[in-house]
């Protein structure tokens, strides 16, 4: 295999071993990674994506007839089944995104929560506190920068390394500095120092938290959960003992995907302010809010779940209500939104 840049031509030497030329390829597998001539590790990741998906779906059909199975176990077997298999060889490879991987990681919070595939993954991950796979493998990364710091210099590896990293261009090294500018390691770098590997974690977690932060403002179907969502962490909906169907109905009203108006008026091209409730005279946009608080068809199940609860919030702002309903409140809130959701289906099923 010729390694080469861009546009650069695929040498026409013929390489023997005795009388017989050797084939050149564009790509070969050692040691498990796929390695491609323009360094482009792209059908190595899409690869590796194929064997964790049937590693998760080996795990899915295991824990799917488990009632008990909460989000801590199903995400240690995640960890420990599905993960090795997507991040082989990652502590080389990892640096860049490859959206295959993500699909597989979303695809596993997505049976959990028990959305569809419109479900922002932004709100997924936030829920959960899980972080994309790349950020992920920098981790890796950085675990095999320690390895290869400690490493006697006489090792062919060592000397690899130190020649990559006095060229520092365009290279593995180049990938890593990047890496360590961004979680503010700069000097463990340039020192050519080991790096505390449970401190990179947390500044991984926090530079991934901070974008998501900026992100979640940009997404029109996360207009209610930007509201009450502002920390990046796992939320105590997913770890509690919910039905699954309730957690279903509740992680898609938080995500924006429970179907109403507001969501299914896109689907026909309805303006927003256009998308009303048709199940009550206030002439109100049939939104998260309007749902769980205004509706009349609702004020009898409402006041069965929350009694006085809404009350006693007093003359709070509606945003303030919603926040304490989804945070301090989540086993009655996670009730009236399947109640309701099935009332309101049973009334779209009667009116056709």
């Amino acid at each position: 295999m010729h390694f080469r840049k861009g546009r650069t031509p695929q040498t026409q030497y013929d390489f023997k071993v005795g009388d017989n030329s050797l084939e050149i390829v564009d790509q070969y597998k050692y040691l498990g990674v796929i390695f491609q001539e323009k360094n482009n590790f792209r059908c190595n990741a899409d690869t590796l994506a194929k064997a964790a998906g049937r590693a998760l779906g080996s795990v899915i059909n295991k824990v799917h007839g488990l009632k008990a199975c909460g989000f801590r176990t199903y995400e240690k077997l995640y960890n420990a089944c599905v993960v090795p298999v997507l991040d082989y060889g990652s502590s080389v490879w990892g640096h860049n995104h490859y959206q295959s991987t993500d699909n597989i990681q979303n695809r596993a919070l997505r049976y959990f929560l028990g959305v569809c595939r419109f479900a922002p993954t932004l709100a997924l991950y936030g829920d959960t506190g899980w972080i994309p796979c790349t950020h992920r493998r920098w981790c890796n990364m950085l675990r095999y920068w320690n390895r290869l710091i400690k490493m006697d210099d006489s090792r062919l590896t060592k000397r690899a390394f130190l020649h990559d990293y006095t060229l520092c261009s365009n290279n593995w090294c180049s990938e890593v500095k990047e890496i360590m500018c961004k979680l503010n390691l700069t000097a463990q770098f340039n020192s050519k120092q080991t790096v505390n590997l449970v401190r990179a974690r947390d500044a991984i977690s926090q530079y991934y938290g901070a974008q998501w932060s900026r992100d979640i403002q940009t997404q029109p179907k996360l207009r209610t959960y930007r509201v009450f969502k502002t920390t990046f962490k796992c939320e105590d909906y997913v770890t509690m003992d919910l039905i699954k169907h309730e957690r279903s109905i509740l992680t898609q009203f938080r995500c924006g995907i429970l179907p109403i108006r507001i969501e299914t008026g896109r689907y026909v091209g309805e303006a927003p302010d256009q998308r009303l409730c048709v199940f009550c005279n206030r002439n109100a946009v049939e939104d998260e809010r309007h749902l769980l608080f205004f509706c009349d068809m609702y004020n009898e199940l409402r006041s069965q779940v929350f009694g006085d609860i809404i009350d006693r919030l007093g003359s709070v702002s509606v945003e303030d209500k919603l926040t304490s309903l989804v945070t301090n409140h989540v086993r009655k809130t996670a009730r009236f939104l399947t109640k309701a959701y099935t009332i309101r289906r049973t009334r779209v099923y009667s009116r056709n």
